[in-house]
């Protein structure tokens, strides 16, 4: 059964926690898939072009000006990168985008000038025959609707779909921070019904907050295992995977 893991934030910068991780990945027996964001790219693309980013609830809203910018930042930068220093770090690994083969297909939020997304629909089809070739699919969320059109999927989001598609084992969160923190402490476990709380008491706001729910609707899709934690090096996501680092959500 895969892995899903999902990059993001100064973990995704940094070449050598990078090749780390990688190394950590290509040591597992499970079939694993990347899912990555890349936020601070966006962000100084669509700024370049005198375009200044907005959120809500931890979440990029995404105009249909930006979105070849976030296709762009994404499916270019970000994910092509990745794919290098994976193939440096001695693993095989194979780029995609949620459009790819209609593997994610978004359902707009709101109306009008946005091209956010939620995932609507999951074909795992491209996933499972990267998975049969031993081969590592890192994948950015962007993706398309319904009708065909570019839309962007909160990698978070992205993630969490993938991962209920697969049935997966474990879903992992990468991110700053080495999991939920308390008061300056690390909250080793949490339970799924204790999470809006925890947004409410401001423990986990913006991008942790989205995390948390994400974690929440994936447990409810019958993912096996789910944690959020950080890499330093190597062993870490082995350590994640076992519990003994980050955060574990559980029901």
């Amino acid at each position: 059964m895969p892995v899903v893991v999902k990059i993001g934030g100064s973990p995704a910068e940094d070449d050598a926690v990078l090749e780390a991780l990688f190394r950590d990945i290509a040591a597992l027996k499970e079939s694993i898939l990347l899912v990555h964001g890349g936020g601070k790219h966006v962000t100084d693309v669509t700024r370049k072009f005198g375009i200044e980013p907005r959120f809500s609830d931890g979440i990029r809203v995404t105009s249909e000006a930006e979105m070849p910018l976030v296709d762009m930042g994404l499916a270019g930068m970000v994910n092509t990168r990745l794919v290098r220093l994976a193939v440096r770090s001695g693993v095989g690994a194979v780029g995609i985008t949620g459009a790819d083969a209609g593997t994610l297909v978004g359902k707009r939020v709101g109306t009008g000038d946005n091209a956010t997304a939620r995932p609507d629909r999951v074909d795992t089809s491209l996933v499972e025959s990267l998975f049969a070739s031993r081969l590592l699919p890192v994948m950015a969320p962007v993706a398309s609707d319904g009708s065909g059109r570019a839309v962007n999927v909160n990698a978070d989001d992205a993630a969490r779909a993938m991962a209920g598609a697969l049935k997966a084992t474990a879903l992992v969160f990468l991110s700053d921070v080495p999991g939920v923190i308390d008061g300056g402490r690390l909250r080793n476990a949490i339970r799924v019904d204790s999470i809006e709380d925890i947004i409410a008491a401001g423990v986990a706001t913006g991008g942790m907050a989205a995390k948390l729910r994400a974690c929440g609707e994936a447990l409810r899709a019958g993912v096996g295992r789910i944690a959020i934690g950080n890499v330093t090096g190597s062993g870490d996501l082995t350590e994640i995977l076992r519990g003994s680092r980050g955060s574990t959500i559980h029901g």
